[in-house]
């Protein structure tokens, strides 16, 4: 066997393990897509992608945050795809066209849905949780526009709200957070901070924070790979050709030892770096949440300053509360989640071409009021979101009998008939889990009233030793295990 058939087969091997680990991974982490995962369309896109990626970053892939992600994470988003509404959501930049249709699948809590508009390889420079500054811990900022009049800063703010946007537009999350950042520094310079020409950046640099924090909370709950070539203490294969292979066998060993000094060099500059990583990932994901939370509001209390019988105000309102219903919901701040996501609802209502978005928020508050045990009003969402995409459905499915619709429609009916699916068995599952509960609300016995309370005061024996094995016989109210409080911890 030559050296070239050697290291072609290895890569072949690996592949197939590559591949296999992908299915695991994603069925891991929604088990719904065990029927698509398996299609030849879906399965050869997968191998495709793992197939573009270097040996290096497969390597990388199962260690996290890393340079090889960037390919392993598209391809991940990819399978998982599915038609449910654009990625720039509700509003589009005036200026630029909209963004093409990425699709993603419905979870039952959709906080950790992925995010399209990322680059997950991004590692900031800078600190992009506060609007870029004229200085920074008391040094000058380089980054920063000095000695530019009114006109230039205005010039200069448009430049980074299109680099911003552009910068989305390829999922380049990170240069996205930087731009918006600039943008918001300078419209405060220029118009003041609660003007309406300040509501464009101040919008675009919360939800940028949001998508980057949606992310990271998406990636750190990938399992880790658990079998296949890449699963901890794999040993190195051995190429052995019986019509003399030393060469090829040489070449397959020195290709592993690579690899081995790769991962080796990788594990060492990570437990440099991160000394308390619990404490530094609690502290950064706060500090992005808050920042976008501050941000986000301050979006919000301009769009309370306009007119909000106006459509384009009613928009941007919404968007800006269901972004800060996402963070709520990321933070475990349900009730907040609720009411913030039901108000953007109770605005799209009138608009037109909002029926994707309204369902999918109706996903995250059905979510929210499961977590609250409120199973009844989850279901009832449930059934809402269930009730629009179903019409949808059906009208798509009039085009295509009509032969209006291109491959975009074909594309969006074959979406629509797995999501709408996949919400009739939410539905089911919210209503068995209610009538379980209240199975189990029914055989609760009830908490002591007072007059049970005094009845048992008169019943008890004057001796103390015929008291002592009463007590000890007597079975104790059960408290319910699990609270709201703990089952969101959960998560």
């Amino acid at each position: 066997m030559s050296q070239k058939n050697a290291k072609e087969k290895l890569r072949r091997n690996r592949m197939n393990d590559a591949t296999n680990q992908l299915k695991v991974m994603v069925l891991s982490y929604n088990p719904t897509l065990s029927s698509r995962l398996d299609k030849p369309d879906i399965l050869e896109q997968a191998v495709k992608l793992m197939s573009s990626l270097s040996d290096s970053s497969k390597q990388h892939y199962q260690n996290g945050y890393n340079a090889g992600f960037k390919s392993a994470s598209t391809m991940f988003l990819n399978i998982r795809s599915m038609p449910l509404f654009p990625a720039s959501v509700m509003a589009h930049p005036p200026t630029l066209p909209p963004a093409p249709l990425l699709y993603q699948n419905f979870n039952l809590f959709p906080s950790i849905a992925p995010c399209p508009n990322l680059n997950p390889v991004y590692r900031p420079s800078v600190d992009f949780a506060r609007p870029v500054t004229a200085s920074v811990d008391g040094k000058p900022n380089k980054d920063f526009e000095e000695g530019l009049n009114q006109d230039e800063m205005v010039a200069a703010m448009s430049t980074h709200m299109a680099a911003g946007h552009s910068a989305k537009l390829k999922r380049d999350g990170g240069t996205a957070i930087g731009e918006f950042s600039k943008a918001v520094e300078l419209a405060v310079r220029v118009y003041g901070k609660v003007d309406t020409e300040s509501f464009e950046p101040y919008y675009q640099y919360g939800s940028s924070l949001l998508d980057y924090a949606i992310f990271k909370q998406y990636i750190e709950k990938l399992p880790a790979p658990t079998e296949g070539f890449y699963a901890e203490g794999h040993e190195a294969e051995t190429i052995a050709d019986t019509e003399g292979v030393n060469t090829a066998e040489a070449g397959a060993e020195e290709m592993e030892t690579s690899y081995a000094v790769e991962e080796k060099d990788e594990s060492t500059a990570t437990a440099i770096e991160k000394e308390n990583p619990d404490e530094k990932k609690e502290s950064d994901d706060a500090t992005l949440a808050n920042t976008a939370i501050e941000v986000l509001k301050t979006a919000r209390y301009i769009c309370e300053r306009q007119d909000i019988e106006d459509p384009k105000w009613q928009r941007r309102t919404a968007s800006v509360l269901g972004c800060l219903g996402t963070l709520s919901i990321m933070t475990k701040k349900f009730e907040e989640a609720v009411e913030d996501l039901e108000q953007a609802i109770k605005l799209l209502k009138p608009l037109e071409d909002t029926d994707r978005v309204i369902s999918f928020m109706y996903v995250e508050v059905a979510g929210s009021h499961l977590v609250l045990k409120q199973f009844d009003k989850a279901v009832e969402n449930y059934e809402a979101a269930y009730a629009l995409l179903n019409a949808r459905l059906e009208a798509i499915k009039d085009q295509k009998d009509n032969k209006d619709g291109g491959p975009d429609i074909l594309m969006e009916l074959k979406g629509l008939e797995v999501l709408v699916k996949d919400l009739k068995g939410a539905i089911d599952n919210a209503k068995d889990t209610a009538t379980d509960a209240k199975k189990k609300a029914a055989k609760r016995p009830p908490p002591l009233t007072g007059d049970t309370e005094v009845e048992s005061k008169k019943q008890k024996p004057d001796d103390p030793t015929e008291a002592a094995p009463a007590a000890s016989e007597a079975s104790p109210v059960k408290v319910p295990a699990s609270t709201p409080v703990a089952e969101a911890s959960g998560l």
